[in-house]
């Protein structure tokens, strides 16, 4: 009696480790290329974040003014939105009026920009800045240039992923 095997010569339907590899390289490869774009993707955000705080913070600043027909201060230094000056704004006024509620504040309940660090006190790049028109001539002289700006408030912040003090790196309210 004879015994006969058949041989099967059809493909089989399984990956052979070269195959394989390749899938992870270009899975790898479309990675590293999707993750530079989600990152600036992501500092875009912040800064457009940025840019909405500090509008809302010159208008709540207005409003104050319209209320009270004076500035919190008369100093015509920019000044760090902190303490005082920010609790004016939530509602520690004469009126208990609250003419806004800050999205992001830090640890001591200061109001910080998007970069800013929550698990901390804060540094001086972390604040929102304000300066006053206190001479009621709709000019204002800010700190990094000579050129007037025509509003009777600023706010600002920094933008930390491109540098601090420099013109081009200011998130300002009247940009």
């Amino acid at each position: 009696m004879t015994t006969s095997f058949q041989v099967d010569n059809r493909p089989t339907a399984a990956f052979t480790l070269i195959e394989l590899v390749a899938v992870i390289a270009i899975i790898l490869i479309l990675a590293g290329l999707l993750l530079p774009a989600l990152s600036r993707a992501r500092d875009r955000a912040l800064r457009v974040a940025a840019q909405s705080e500090v509008k809302q913070i010159e208008t709540a600043w207005c409003q104050y003014f319209n209320e009270y027909q004076t500035w919190p201060s008369s100093n015509a230094a920019a000044m760090p939105i902190v303490d005082g000056l920010a609790h004016l704004l939530e509602g520690d006024n004469p009126k208990g009026i609250s003419f806004m509620t800050f999205t992001t504040v830090n640890t001591s309940g200061n109001p910080i920009s998007p970069w800013g660090n929550k698990g901390s006190a804060g540094t001086a790049d972390d604040y929102f800045y304000c300066q006053f028109d206190t001479d009621y001539d709709n000019i204002i002289i800010p700190f990094y240039t000579n050129a007037p700006i025509r509003r009777s408030v600023i706010v600002w912040t920094f933008d930390k992923n491109d540098g601090t003090n420099d013109p081009d790196y200011i998130i300002g309210s009247w940009q």
